[in-house]
């Protein structure tokens, strides 16, 4: 009996914990947030704005360059996009200087190398050796200056929301309609 009542325990804890857990993640898209929408048919460019509200047939965005707010048709917007902080370009300047290190030092290099070193030249460092030196010696400096530069260039990071994740219907009560919000997951 008392095996059974623990099975039972069990079952009930394992079958309520993912309906615990969807129900602490925070909705993709909230009111508020700042978004992206493509909607080709509205506008041929990209509208940037914070979302008023996302109804069951209707995407109201505050535009920026607009005073009123838009209201879109749900099958007009393609494509839904929402800023999750920023990022630097830290990575992408490292990368650039190094490119940009390497070529000048190793032309530098292959400038400067000597041909063919005698036995008494102690000093010597022959061209393909001065222009690798050269190529990682200024490519390393390049990717130090390009990743201090980069990291002080931010941008928006953001986030694609698959539109089929946000699905908004109406249900039809006694006393009139109740709006449903499913999240896929």
């Amino acid at each position: 009996m008392i095996a059974q009542r623990m099975a039972l325990l069990l079952t009930i804890l394992t079958l309520a914990a993912p309906t615990t857990l969807i129900a602490q993640q925070e909705p993709p898209v909230q009111a508020g947030d700042r978004v992206r929408v493509t909607a080709p048919t509205i506008d041929p460019d990209m509208l940037v704005g914070t979302l008023v509200s996302l109804r069951a047939d209707t995407c109201v965005l505050k535009v920026d360059d607009l005073w009123l707010p838009l209201a879109l048709p749900r099958t007009s917007v393609t494509k839904l996009e929402v800023q999750r902080g920023r990022k630097s370009k830290a990575g992408l300047g490292a990368g650039v200087g190094f490119v940009t290190g390497a070529v000048i030092g190793g032309l530098l290099g292959s400038y400067w190398g000597q041909e063919s070193c005698g036995w008494m030249e102690i000093p010597c460092i022959k061209k393909p050796a001065a222009t690798v030196l050269g190529a990682l010696g200024f490519g390393l400096a390049g990717a130090g200056i390009g990743a201090l530069v980069g990291s002080r260039i931010r941008v928006d990071r953001w986030e694609e929301v698959p539109l089929d994740q946000l699905r908004i219907t109406l249900l039809p009560q006694r006393r009139g309609l109740s709006v449903g919000l499913r999240v896929k997951l």
